[in-house]
């Protein structure tokens, strides 16, 4: 809700296939992916989302109550741009898009 009020155009799913799915018809500028999710955890979908072409370069954020070190190697080693924990902050979280936004500009 906060990222649509930004400007920001947002889609939800509830699971990690509902997210891959979505993600391959909508071509999404970025992926936030909560790590405990129901079928797929974020993990695995993010490891999915990265076999695809289409997934490849997409900026990837995992948000999640997960904050444990062992959680942030977990996500590096999945694939994930970066980590952050709930509540994230709405100022860093932006900056963050912004920043993962402008670096796949400058790489396409």
């Amino acid at each position: 809700m906060l990222l649509k009020l930004k400007g920001y155009e947002v889609h939800t799913r509830l699971s990690g296939q509902a997210g891959l799915e979505a993600a391959e018809q909508l071509c999404p500028a970025a992926i936030l992916l909560d790590l405990g999710m129901p079928d797929l955890d974020g993990y695995a979908t993010c490891r999915l989302l990265r076999q695809q072409v289409w997934g490849k370069y997409i900026p990837v954020i995992a948000l999640s109550g997960y904050g444990q070190q062992e959680d942030k190697l977990r996500t590096k080693l999945a694939g994930f741009d970066e980590h952050l924990v709930k509540p994230a902050d709405l100022a860093t979280l932006t900056s963050l898009l912004t920043t993962l936004l402008a670096r796949g500009k400058s790489t396409q």
